[in-house]
């Protein structure tokens, strides 16, 4: 992959060369280097068991940013990103380690569902050799733009490409995983005074082979508006479709309002779902965020107060030919329903409670989360980036087996200090006290801890 990616990129100077020599071509290099020691203890709630789990990830981007004077846009960005360990550093196999290797894949149904994915063990015995090795060298985003086609407002994106729109709640890059989220997808993008339309497609699996067809990929598609409601608020709607090769065929309506208005922001977002979840079972689900703070512009160099609350349907088993456990598995869970990544916009309640505050140049918050079931004999689905434990991801229980929709709370502190202008260190901690949700579903009732330090430098 290495050699091929190089070859690659030895290419496209190349042609960027020849390209600047018939018009001027401006090129923009940036870069990121980040590493992040995390450390998550008692992630089964239950301190009798050694399940205390340690690492070191690291991601490093080379992005070049190009634009022509005949209005064509391209980007490339190279990405290498790993837990340190996971990539040999040695040749010899005498080197032996209990811990080195294991692939770990997840398959659709385990995304959505938020169960285990199945993981393969490695080598106990030595080090993989280099030569063996897999790589983790590749082409994050990689895709090019023409710029009001035929003097028209509307662009044309095509090629790899992170996705953005509103919170992420739905679509989302997920810049906190080491490895981000790109889709291969093109865009027709119109943008007027009055309103921003983007038209999409996004490939999610191709599926080759004589027996093969469209309805053996999984797709997602669709229309998201941004309209500018006065200077600073804006009303977002959009109809996204999630196809799968296993019928399921999902239609995610929604809206979102948000602003800001003397020291006042708010956001309100809801969401309805409709469709297949199999071939004999509809879908019938729903999700709402709704948001709001002030700012106390001179107080601790502006002291933000804020509360949200977040639903996410879940399925009362009440009728076997519907579904209703809302599921999109595409935004970025992390910041929205709390930083340890044990809850998920899918039979969920949470309340929170956010204070941020920048004294001096350190940027310091706290939040603090309640988090309910929606249905209790639903199963308690956690962010789809984030292994699940043997607590979440069960999807049925029956009427005897629950008492209660709490899951627990969770309180998370966070600090970030701009050591200069390239690099900056934020540190977390967080800690998560179980309910009775979770010894309903065979858990402890200890205390979960996770803290990380993050470096990261830009240029």
């Amino acid at each position: 992959m290495k050699r091929r990616f190089s070859l690659f990129l030895l290419c496209f100077l190349f042609a960027l060369a020849g390209r600047a020599l018939a018009e001027q071509v401006q090129l923009n290099i940036s870069g990121e280097e980040r590493f992040r020691p995390e450390m998550r203890n008692n992630q089964d709630f239950n301190s009798s068991t050694d399940d205390n789990k340690g690492f070191i990830g690291q991601r490093v981007r080379l992005n070049f940013d190009i634009k022509t004077e005949s209005g064509v846009k391209a980007y490339i960005s190279a990405q290498d990103a790993r837990s340190w360990g996971d990539v040999a550093t040695n040749e010899s196999s005498a080197n032996t380690s209990t811990s080195y290797g294991g692939t770990t894949i997840c398959t659709q149904a385990q995304v959505t569902a938020g169960t285990p994915c199945t993981t393969t063990a490695g080598s106990t015995g030595a080090y993989a050799t280099k030569g063996s090795d897999r790589q983790s060298l590749d082409l994050y985003q990689a895709w090019f733009m023409l710029e009001n086609v035929g003097g028209a407002p509307v662009d044309f994106k095509i090629g790899r490409q992170e996705m953005v729109y509103g919170d992420q709640r739905l679509i989302g890059s997920f810049g906190w995983g080491d490895t981000g989220r790109a889709f291969d997808a093109y865009k027709v993008i119109t943008h007027l005074d009055v309103v921003r339309i983007d038209l999409f497609l996004a490939k999610l699996k191709e599926t080759n082979g004589s027996a093969s067809s469209s309805t053996s990929d999984d797709d997602m598609y669709g229309l998201y508006t941004v309209w500018p409601v006065g200077e600073a608020n804006s009303l977002d709607v959009y109809y996204l479709v999630w196809k799968t090769d296993t019928a399921r065929n999902l239609n995610t309506y929604g809206a979102r309002l948000a602003g800001k208005a003397a020291g006042f922001d708010y956001t309100a977002e809801g969401m309805s779902q409709s469709g297949k979840w199999s071939a004999s079972v509809n879908q019938s689900a729903m999700a709402l965020a709704v948001k709001g703070g002030y700012t106390f512009a001179d107080v601790i160099g502006g002291l933000r107060i804020g509360a949200e609350y977040d639903m996410g349907s879940g399925d009362d088993k009440a009728d076997a030919t519907v579904h209703k456990t809302f599921a999109f598995p595409f935004g970025t869970n992390h910041g929205h329903y709390g930083y340890m990544d044990y809850a998920s916009l899918s039979n969920m309640n949470d309340l929170s409670v956010k204070v941020n505050a920048k004294p001096g140049p350190v940027s310091a918050e706290i939040a603090y989360h309640m988090f309910q079931l929606n249905q209790e004999r639903d199963g308690w689905y956690n962010a789809v980036e984030n292994a699940a434990t043997t607590v979440l991801g069960a999807t049925s229980y029956a009427a005897s087996a629950v008492t209660s929709k709490d899951v627990g709370s969770e309180i998370d502190l966070t600090v970030a200090y701009p050591y200069n202008k390239s690099v900056t260190i934020t540190a977390g901690y967080s800690m998560f006290n179980p309910g009775q949700a979770a010894k309903d579903r065979g858990a402890g009732n200890d205390v979960s801890t996770w803290g990380y330090t993050m470096f990261v430098f830009t240029f």
